[in-house]
């Protein structure tokens, strides 16, 4: 799906796009060794906020009825439930098999047609990435959109998928940008960090870090990064080593 990476001039992760210009999830690295995602935004989202995956779609992310599908088949169609697919909503994203016959496997949309709720929808698969342990009328899959596609800013009280980086400036709703996801960056602080110590996503702030603490209630939250520099406070943004995909 994707090869190589894109090598980013100074300033050009802060600039955005209302038209797309890479495939989502492509790398890209800056001159100072800084990662970054290609992704699109699914709201408007301020610089400086952790931004998380987009909720699912519950009658496509799992437990579809499947066709029989032979080992190499380089297609698999699915019947939707009761919402309607949109022409390549899950391209370069994902199918799997999360039940019966063949499950466990994961495998990269190339693309698909547009299909009426309830209806059936073939998907193709990406180039190699062929089914290799045959599904058949007893197997159920799942359907996940691109992770880095309409990326929203981290809800505390409603998280829909896991932290993917951190906006490194304004972005306006259904436009496409290079979200930092490695590598120093200035991020919303809820709760003061101590320099050196690992920072977690915040569990009170939306958008925002807050230190590990590993003898408190909240300490299964998505670890980030690695506060630096300098002790933030609260509401300020402070400088984070983050480290989400290298």
């Amino acid at each position: 799906m994707l090869s190589g990476y894109v090598e980013l001039i100074h300033g050009e992760a802060k600039r955005e796009s209302s038209v797309q210009q890479h495939p989502l999830g492509t790398r890209g690295i800056d001159p100072n060794g800084n990662v970054f995602r290609y992704a699109s935004a699914g709201e408007a989202l301020a610089q400086g906020k952790v931004v998380m995956q987009a909720a699912g779609v519950a009658n496509h992310d799992m437990d579809l009825v499947t066709a029989a599908a032979a080992q190499d088949a380089t297609s698999v169609t699915v019947t939707l439930g009761g919402t309607a697919a949109t022409l390549d909503q899950y391209k370069n994203g994902y199918l799997y098999v999360n039940d019966g016959p063949g499950e466990g496997q994961m495998f990269s949309v190339a693309g698909h047609p547009a299909a009426d709720a309830s209806a059936t929808l073939a998907l193709r698969l990406e180039d190699g990435d062929d089914v290799r342990v045959a599904l058949t009328s007893s197997s159920l899959c799942g359907l996940m959109a691109n992770p880095y596609s309409s990326a929203e800013i981290w809800d505390a009280d409603d998280v829909d998928g896991p932290a993917l980086g951190v906006t490194p400036t304004l972005i306006t709703s259904g436009y496409y940008f290079w979200l930092q996801t490695w590598g120093y960056c200035a991020c919303l602080v809820d709760v003061a960090g101590v320099i050196g110590q690992p920072v977690k996503v915040s569990d009170g702030t939306d958008g925002a870090t807050e230190l590990l603490n590993r003898d408190a209630t909240d300490e299964n939250d998505m670890v980030v990064g690695v506060a630096a520099h300098i002790a933030a406070v609260s509401g300020d943004y402070g400088v984070l080593f983050l480290q989400i995909s290298p």
